[in-house]
């Protein structure tokens, strides 16, 4: 990934570089894209982003739960392996609510088009924030369900 950023003219750091600058390490000077190399951190870097790509679902059967991003309010962008988060994928695939691509080539279209027209990512949020509102609560009343069956 470090090769291919440098490769089109990116200076990337890795985010353990930055947690290395911190103990005195040489840190990610003159970086000018992060790789986070790291896990768990997810959820708090959405809120840096402007767009969120589900890289997992171009490499593995599987994909990534898109949830996280979306509750971020960020735009979410998954390639073809989203087998573990089917239904979710057709849901918000039906209302707009995140895009779903074939390869790379698609996603990086859909990006450039994205970036040059924010309402298309706005919309995107608003659509997949709807969708989402309407599992609000289903944890409450599954265990009201289980809890009320005994």
């Amino acid at each position: 990934v470090l090769a291919d950023l440098r490769k089109i003219g990116l200076n990337p750091a890795l985010r353990t570089e930055i947690e290395s600058a911190a103990s005195g390490g040489e840190g990610a000077a003159g970086a000018d894209c992060l790789v986070i190399d790291t896990t768990g951190e997810l959820n708090g870097w959405y809120l840096e982003a402007e767009l969120v790509v589900v890289g997992k679902s171009f490499l593995a059967e599987g994909g990534q739960n898109p949830v996280e991003p979306i509750l971020a309010g960020k735009p979410v962008f998954y390639g073809p392996h989203m087998g573990n988060f089917a239904a979710l994928v057709r849901m918000l695939g039906r209302v707009g609510g995140a895009m779903q691509v074939a390869d790379l080539s698609e996603l990086e279209a859909a990006l450039a088009t994205a970036l040059a027209d924010p309402s298309q990512p706005a919309e995107m949020v608003a659509k997949a924030t709807a969708a989402m509102a309407s599992h609000a609560g289903a944890a409450a009343r599954t265990a009201e369900e289980i809890l009320g069956a005994e």
